[in-house]
């Protein structure tokens, strides 16, 4: 395994951009604004998947096909708050490696992710600085294998790493949960799981360690997951929820003594609505926010800034033609709706991570607009948000070239229903 500098191997021409505000369920339509978009990739496929801000910069990793040891490789993109970017990095071996995570302690940044050495998946731990100096690396994972999903810094400088062990190859799945220091000592890990089909998707810290996740509580069925650990690393209680047939628990905040999961709920048509939940520290549920439109909508990511909620996903439509389109929706930590947006070209656009910097959104994921394989974007909005900014986020990445524009991005608004509410 060895860090690498990645150097652009071409520029992309500039494409032309093309904004469409449409319907609107609330505000005027100055209320958001496409400012930039940027992307960055090779000849094959770059998939963001998370990102955050530290001192006013952006950090976004993935995973990249396009450069590199192996067949895929762990990405780190640094980026200017006007999407400009500053520098990438590689990690990798020779067989996959992918970023899934990404969180800071306010000077180092931590990329969470799954190593393959041969046929067995190791959870991997990285460390830079914030000059992209890689300080050390960490691979756990019992025989039957693991893959890392979530990461998170704790006041005291602590870090967690979660995910699960097995797979589908293996026929089940446990969530494990580990602690490091900050020099890269494991302190203590732990496993849960009840069904055979337990899977960890997102980690967040309060005054305890939160788990978002799925559980499969029988064959044709899969329930959100919440679970709660001490900060040593004790089970303090487990909840789920489910509406549909399927349900994920994909994102998770804790914001002012209350915990946020997002992910979506799916009926036996495959139908998917955007799901949020709100949790008290103790585990009872607050209240259920569910919206969709015509398609099928999907939660990725939440983010919490004062009195808002800002979650990331995306949207499948099939006419005119069949697409997918980032989302973007902002309601009130009740869960009300104030607005959604989507963002995309003639292909497919998802948004993996959301972050927000006062009046700034920053969404990035994957976009196939430019070429077949896909590239990692970054973008950039303004809206009216009092000034407030996330405190911890977790977001989306990109791969290997940074180019100006995404051809004939269009900005739009849909009607959502809220489908039910608890």
């Amino acid at each position: 395994m060895r860090s690498r500098l990645l150097i652009p191997l071409l520029l992309l021409e500039l494409l032309s951009l093309s904004l469409l505000i449409a319907y609107m369920p609330r505000g005027s339509p100055m209320d958001v604004t496409l400012n930039w978009a940027s992307h960055w990739g090779g000849s094959s496929r770059e998939y963001a998947r998370a990102m955050i801000l530290c001192h006013g910069y952006l950090y976004i990793t993935g995973s990249t096909e396009s450069v590199g040891a192996g067949k895929r490789d762990i990405f780190l993109l640094k980026y200017t708050r006007d999407g400009s970017l500053i520098w990438n990095r590689t990690w990798g071996g020779e067989s996959y490696d992918m970023g899934r995570a990404i969180a800071t302690d306010g000077r180092h940044i931590y990329v969470a992710g799954l190593s393959y050495i041969g046929d067995e998946s190791k959870a991997v731990l990285l460390k830079y600085d914030g000059e992209g100096r890689l300080l050390w690396s960490r691979l756990w994972g019992p025989p039957d294998g693991a893959i890392g999903r979530a990461v998170a810094v704790d006041r005291r400088g602590d870090i967690y790493v979660a995910g699960y062990i097995g797979g589908v190859a293996r026929g089940y799945s446990r969530i494990f949960l580990l602690k490091y220091t900050s020099d890269g000592e494991l302190l203590w890990n732990r496993t849960w799981g009840e069904t055979g089909g337990d899977h960890c998707w997102a980690i967040a810290i309060d005054d305890g360690v939160y788990l978002s996740g799925t559980t499969t509580p029988s064959p044709y069925r899969t329930e959100m997951l919440l679970i709660k650990f001490s900060f040593d690393g004790d089970l303090l209680w487990v909840k789920s929820w489910g509406a549909g047939v399927q349900n994920y628990g994909w994102a998770l905040t804790a914001s002012r003594g209350r915990i946020y999961q997002v992910g979506f709920t799916q009926n036996v048509q495959g139908d998917a609505d955007v799901a949020l939940l709100c949790y008290d520290r103790a585990g009872n549920l607050l209240h259920i926010s569910i919206w969709g439109g015509a398609g099928e909508d999907y939660g990725w990511a939440v983010a919490a800034a004062g009195p808002y909620l800002y979650i990331a996903g995306h949207t499948y439509r099939r006419e005119p033609y069949e697409r997918n389109d980032a989302l973007i929706i902002k309601c009130t930590r009740r869960g009300e709706l104030l607005w959604n947006r989507t963002w995309g070209g003639m292909g497919s656009d998802i948004a993996r991570a959301v972050v927000i910097d006062g009046d700034h959104i920053y969404i990035t994921g994957i976009t196939y607009g430019l070429r077949r394989g896909g590239q990692a974007f970054l973008a950039g909005y303004t809206s009216p948000n009092r000034g407030f900014t996330t405190i911890a986020k977790l977001a989306a990445a990109s791969t290997a070239i940074n180019t100006l524009a995404i051809a004939l991005i269009s900005v739009r608004a849909f009607k959502l229903a809220k489908t039910r509410r608890a």
